[in-house]
């Protein structure tokens, strides 16, 4: 019985070393997810501002539509207004 009792102690302290193990790399794992998840939002955040930076300067009239006339292939690309105008400061030039 007294065998039986160190052996259960023995067995017991083996299953709470392990469990410690087990702590210390559950912890470990657990910061370097937080360090990922920190990076993520980070970069997240960053191209957001860069997609919406583009998103505006799509929004735009490229500054090439200034030089366009009207009736070129570029029609499609660039308001009218700016080429309607561009077209106006050119007759007003003849």
């Amino acid at each position: 019985m007294v065998l039986d009792q160190q052996k259960m102690a023995e067995e017991v302290k083996a299953c709470q070393g392990s469990l410690a193990t087990i702590n210390e790399n559950i912890a470990g794992v657990e910061k370097e997810k937080a360090d990922v998840e920190g990076n993520f939002a980070a970069s997240k955040t960053k191209w957001t501002e860069v997609m919406t930076n583009l998103q505006k300067k799509l929004q735009q009239p490229s500054p090439v539509c200034a030089h366009l006339k009207m009736g070129t292939d570029a029609n499609g690309q660039c308001p009218k207004t700016v080429m309607q105008n561009t077209t106006k400061q050119e007759n007003k030039k003849s």
